[in-house]
């Protein structure tokens, strides 16, 4: 697992964290995978959830992401995977800030 430090410029940075935030709350079920960690909610932007994913990927090269989407405007249901040691990284990165 190789995380790139400087794939993404400060300002980016500042942008993706800011996402991050905003998508935490809608990340109303979670679970653990053994590789990684399934969420979920039916409040998920979407939008935002595509621009924190293309960076993601820049920075974790080593993440796989799939994304099902119910429908009838259902819930969504976000699955990252990854090498050993990645639920343990995406336990600390999605861990509640209640």
């Amino acid at each position: 697992m190789h995380l790139k430090a400087h794939a993404l410029t400060p300002e980016e940075r500042v942008q993706h964290s800011r996402a991050f935030q905003q998508l935490l709350p809608a990340f109303t079920d979670r679970r653990e995978l053994k590789d990684g960690v399934s969420l979920g909610g039916s409040a998920i932007p979407l939008p935002l959830l595509a621009e924190w994913i293309a960076r993601e990927r820049r920075c974790c090269p080593f993440l796989r992401f799939s994304l099902k989407l119910a429908p009838e405007q259902g819930p969504a249901m976000l699955t990252i995977r990854g090498p050993k040691g990645t639920r343990e990284l995406l336990r600390e990165g999605f861990a509640r800030k209640d």
